[in-house]
C-alpha cells in the first residue's frame, strides 16, 4: 500500500472499511452493499472481476434492475410484477423488499408497503434506506407519531444521510412542529447543501414561524437549484408578498403561472395580487 492512502472498501453488514494490501483481494457476494472508501494521497489502480456459475446466475438481481428501468418507464404494475418475481428468486433480498414496497407506497397501497418495507427491515434490521421508506409511507397513510419515530430511527442508524434528515423533517412538519422541523431541515441541508427541494421545505416552516426574510432567502435558493418550478416559485412571490414586496411577488407569481399554466394557486395568487394593485 505503498502507492496511495487512504483507500479501501466499505461493507454495509460489516459497518466497517475493510482494507487490503497490495496483491490481496476479497470476495463477496454481490448482493451485499459496498463502495469503495476515499484515496487520499497518490492513485490506486483495483482490479474487478465477476464470477458467474452456470446455472447460478443472479436472476434476482437482473429482474431487480428491469423493475427498477420500468418504474423509470412509469410501468408502475409491470414494475411491481418483475420485483415479486425477484423475490420468488431469491425472498432474502432486501433491496427488492424495499423497491417492492416503494412501489406499493407510489400505488397508494399503503398497507402493503409497510408489509414490504418491515420484511426487508427483518431481514437487515441497519438498512437505513428501508427505514427511511417506511418513515415516508407512514406519513403518507396518516401515522405522523409513527413517522418521526420511525425517522428518528433512521438517522439514528446513520446521521450522515441527508434523506433520513429529510424525510424526519417532513413528517415533523407534517405533525406541526415546525422548528424541529426546521432544524432536520437544516441538517440535511449541511450533508447535501445543493438539494432545492429541502431549501423550499425549510422555507415553509420559517414562513410559518414569522422568519420572513430568513424565508425569503431559503426559497430564493429554491427557484435557483429548482429553475423549472412553479410551486417553488409560488412559494417565493408568498414570502414577499408577507414582506410587503408586491410588485416582485406578482412578478414571481406570473413567472410560476408561464411555467405551469395549470398551477391554480399560483394563477389565483396572481390574479388577486394584480387587482389589488390596480393592474
Amino acid at each position: 500500500q505503498t502507492d496511495f492512502g487512504g483507500g479501501g472498501m466499505w461493507v454495509e453488514p460489516l459497518d466497517k472499511v475493510v482494507q487490503l494490501d497490495k496483491g490481496h483481494a476479497v470476495s463477496f457476494a454481490s448482493n451485499i452493499r459496498h463502495g469503495g472508501h476515499k484515496v487520499t494521497a497518490g492513485l490506486r489502480y483495483i482490479f474487478v472481476g465477476f464470477l458467474l456459475y452456470e446455472g447460478h446466475v443472479e436472476h434476482d438481481r437482473r429482474l431487480l434492475e428491469t423493475s427498477q428501468t420500468l418504474r423509470a418507464q412509469g410501468n408502475i404494475q409491470q414494475a411491481i410484477a418483475t420485483c415479486k418475481k425477484a423475490l420468488l428468486v431469491n425472498p432474502r433480498r432486501q433491496e427488492a423488499w424495499n423497491n417492492l414496497g416503494v412501489l406499493q407506497r407510489d400505488s397508494g397501497l399503503y398497507t402493503e408497503a409497510s408489509r414490504s418495507l418491515k420484511t426487508a427491515l427483518e431481514i437487515d434490521k441497519h438498512y437505513v434506506e428501508g427505514w427511511t421508506n417506511l418513515g415516508v409511507c407512514q406519513a403518507l397513510a396518516g401515522d405522523t407519531a409513527a413517522a418521526i419515530t420511525t425517522g428518528k430511527h433512521a438517522v439514528a442508524i446513520n446521521a450522515g444521510d441527508f434523506l433520513a434528515h429529510y424525510n424526519l423533517g417532513c413528517a415533523l412538519a407534517q405533525n406541526g412542529d415546525m422548528v424541529l422541523a426546521k432544524d432536520e431541515f437544516s441538517a440535511s441541508l449541511a450533508i447535501n447543501g445543493l438539494d432545492g427541494e429541502t431549501y423550499q421545505r425549510r422555507g415553509e416552516q420559517l414562513l410559518l414561524l414569522g422568519e420572513v426574510k430568513e424565508a425569503i432567502a431559503d426559497y430564493r435558493v429554491a427557484v435557483k437549484l429548482q429553475p423549472g418550478s412553479a410551486a417553488a416559485l409560488n412559494d417565493l412571490g408568498v414570502a414577499l408578498y408577507e414582506a410587503d414586496l408586491n410588485v416582485e411577488a406578482l412578478e414571481t407569481f406570473r413567472a410560476a403561472v408561464k411555467i405551469e399554466g395549470a398551477h391554480g394557486e399560483a394563477a389565483n395568487n396572481a390574479a388577486q395580487l394584480a387587482a389589488f394593485l390596480g393592474q
